[in-house]
């Protein structure tokens, strides 16, 4: 968890492109998984899974991050401790830049 500033990031919002559109994610499989792929440049790729960007926003940061409100993550941090030690490999919760 960040208890840091959290610095400025784009939030992008794709959309399945329709046939023969072109598009900048491309969804395909990968050694038995699935990957998505950002291309530099918008294309079209046939019958693969194509998603084309819907929009982006910007936000400052503060939504990623506790530094303004340590409060909220101290009281937050027992259940999520809780919550999560239902997975096995569950070891604890990081905190960075927690001073």
């Amino acid at each position: 968890l960040e208890g840091g500033r959290g610095a400025p990031y784009a939030q992008r919002r794709s959309v399945r492109a329709g046939p023969g559109w072109a598009g900048e994610l491309l969804l395909g499989k990968l050694e038995g998984g699935r990957a998505l792929v950002r291309l530099k440049e918008a294309q079209a790729a046939g019958n693969a899974n194509v998603f084309r960007l819907a929009d982006s926003r910007q936000f400052d940061g503060s939504a990623t991050s506790f530094h303004a409100d340590r409060a909220r993550l101290e009281q937050l941090l027992p259940g999520l401790e809780r919550d999560f030690a239902a997975w096995p490999t569950f070891g604890g919760v990081a905190l960075h830049e927690y001073r």
